[in-house]
């Protein structure tokens, strides 16, 4: 059995412009437009990972972002229902959470490996109870909050 170490991780808050934000490498700056007509929770682009969101500029969603080295073990769908993959090809190997329009830091730098291609896993909790608060009368859309969308993003190398 392979024992499987998490390298580093960052964590921040986000809202989701358009119903996206990013994981970015560091030097990412046409990030590509993806094939977004199919149903799902991230989706590469050049140098930049795609996610869906409920999430709004008043309800952000906490998302952390993991290195890994190696496929981490698999979550409990029970505490997180909602799971996609795919894999991104980063420039320098250094990413950082943003929002979509900007493209600014909301996290530090995470060194993920080497240039080269990654696995990468979204893992989400929260994701009904966020849409059921947005529509709720009793949501304040001028207050920030932290909603309860949490969202775990793991990148590990591809083999």
């Amino acid at each position: 059995m392979t024992v499987v170490g998490l390298l580093g991780s960052v964590s921040g808050t986000v809202a989701a412009d358009h119903g996206l934000f990013l994981v970015l490498d560091k030097r990412a700056d046409d990030i590509g437009d993806p094939d977004f007509s199919q149903d799902r929770i991230c989706w590469s682009g050049r140098d930049a990972l795609f996610v869906a969101s409920p999430s709004s500029a008043t309800c952000r969603a906490s998302v952390t972002v993991q290195a890994w080295d190696g496929e981490p073990a698999a979550v409990d769908s029970t505490t997180w229902p909602d799971t996609d993959s795919t894999e991104v090809t980063l420039r320098t190997g250094t990413v950082y959470l943003s929002h979509l329009l900007d493209m600014a830091p909301v996290s530090d730098l995470l060194p993920v490996g080497p240039p080269g291609r990654y696995r990468v896993r979204v893992d989400v909790a929260g994701r009904a109870r966020t849409r059921a608060l947005l529509r709720s009368p009793d949501f304040d859309p001028v207050r920030r909050t932290v909603g309860p969308e949490r969202i775990v993003i793991g990148f590990w190398p591809a083999r």
